[in-house]
């Protein structure tokens, strides 16, 4: 059954794709099967990931016979020569019973791997992972920093019948990943997940996995303040005990992940104050950029053109009233944003506005135009088919129309009327700074 589960799907993969295979869960196998396609796989150049699969333990003893079965797969592939790693649960080791004796069996078996000079993938089947999850992770990974990585995985359950339909996820930046467990023959799970180091990037949960905001403070130790801290220790004292645990996360100040930090600041007639773009976020093709103004009034307004269709390559989606005084209190954009990207527009679209964005944003989104437009600001006088160009790496943001066209257009602007007018927004509206003094009460 094996081999013909590999004749079936085997053409559609290319080399270096992952392979999970379960012990207990593919019906009418055995280990030594299992061990047989794994070697065949290897020499098709395939890596093999090796996993004892749990159904939902009720009993430590389930526990111990799992961690059990784990460390004998160890030992018998290795001994066969299987090139590969292996995949644990947390939750097949008693995570949801006792949390300790459930580190304890999996520190086992990474302990295990690791004189092999093996790697164990802790599967976080749980979305979001779970605290107690990551919390274990962490404590491997610190004594284990070689031989222990993590899967995040999102599950799509699908028929042999759709793998071929699938195939458009199969690229070099989302590759996929097929789980043979329980089932397969008839109803595969299907992982698609993105490859890190293939897209270059990493998340806010990797610089906490990496040893967090005290392993950061290591690293820039000579430049801080000796200060105390609320929880009563120094800045150099906690920096001192931190922990460095992944150093492609956090890396030496010698070999920066970038020569410039990730915000840049704008300025220009469109933002004589300043806007804010995250630069890190943005694709060098995209660092300049000139494109033709679709303007709206609300976020609403514009996030129903998006849907709509309406926003096409080339354009500058403008929103505005939406700043510290218009929204009031500067609502973030990241529904737009998102929309921008999920309609695959990221690489020819870009936005601009007087409100915020979230840390998620990507692509050319410049935010916090001052002064806003509720304020005077020369966002508030654009009109659709402005040419607006955004030049991030010379730090300008401008519309292209001359003084004596500004000056005109100002002439005949005024204010729209507050969305709200009394209550405590209100007062906070006639009250609040420009985001480019901080959008502070006066």
């Amino acid at each position: 059954m094996f081999n013909k589960l590999i004749a079936a799907i085997l053409p559609y993969f290319p080399k270096k794709f992952i392979w999970i295979f379960s012990k207990s869960y593919i019906s009418g196998e055995t280990i030594e099967d299992a061990m047989r396609v794994s070697k065949d796989l290897n020499n098709k150049n395939i890596m093999v990931t090796l996993d004892v699969l749990g159904e939902f333990i009720k009993t430590l003893d389930e526990a111990e016979q799992n961690k059990k079965e784990y460390l004998d797969l160890i030992d018998i592939s290795y001994k066969n020569g299987i090139d590969g790693n292996f995949s644990v649960k947390p939750t097949s080791f008693g995570l949801l019973i006792n949390k300790e004796v459930c580190y304890t069996h999996v520190r086992e078996i990474v302990a295990k791997a690791a004189s092999y000079n093996g790697f164990i993938r802790v599967d976080m089947e749980d979305s979001p992972c779970t605290d107690d999850e990551i919390a274990l992770f962490r404590r491997l990974k610190v004594e284990f920093p070689a031989n222990v990585g993590l899967v995040l995985q999102a599950y799509l359950k699908r028929t042999f019948k759709d793998i071929e339909g699938m195939m458009d996820l199969n690229s070099s930046k989302f590759p996929v990943s097929y789980r043979l467990c329980k089932g397969i023959y008839i109803e595969p799970e299907v992982i698609a997940f993105k490859k890190y180091e293939e897209i270059n990037q990493h998340y806010l949960e990797d610089l906490d996995w990496a040893g967090g905001i005290p392993a950061l403070m290591k690293r820039l130790r000579k430049n801080l303040h000796n200060n105390i801290t609320v929880s009563g220790r120094k800045i150099h004292e906690i920096a001192d005990s931190a922990v460095v645990v992944d150093e492609d996360v956090i890396r030496p100040i010698n070999k920066p992940h970038h020569k410039e930090g990730g915000i840049a600041i704008l300025r220009g007639n469109l933002a004589p104050d300043g806007a804010v773009v995250k630069q890190s976020a943005v694709t060098p093709n995209m660092m300049r950029f000139e494109g033709t103004a679709r303007v709206f009034d609300s976020e609403e307004a514009g996030m129903k053109a998006i849907i709509d269709g309406k926003i096409k390559a080339g354009d500058v989606v403008v929103i505005r009233y939406e700043g510290p005084k218009g929204g009031p209190g500067m609502r973030e954009m990241l529904s737009p944003t998102a929309a921008i990207a999920g309609m695959g527009l990221s690489e020819s679209v870009a936005l601009i506005t007087d409100g915020r964005f979230s840390g998620g944003t990507r692509g050319p989104c410049i935010g916090h135009i001052s002064p806003e437009a509720m304020e005077g600001g020369a966002i508030a006088i654009l009109k659709n088919g402005d040419k607006i160009r955004i030049d991030i790496t010379n730090r300008r943001i401008d519309v292209l129309l001359s003084d004596s066209e500004i000056k005109e257009r100002f002439n005949k602007w005024k204010p729209i009327k507050p969305k709200i007018t009394t209550g405590y927004l209100a007062r906070y509206a006639r009250m609040v700074s420009s985001a480019g003094s901080g959008a502070v009460m006066k």
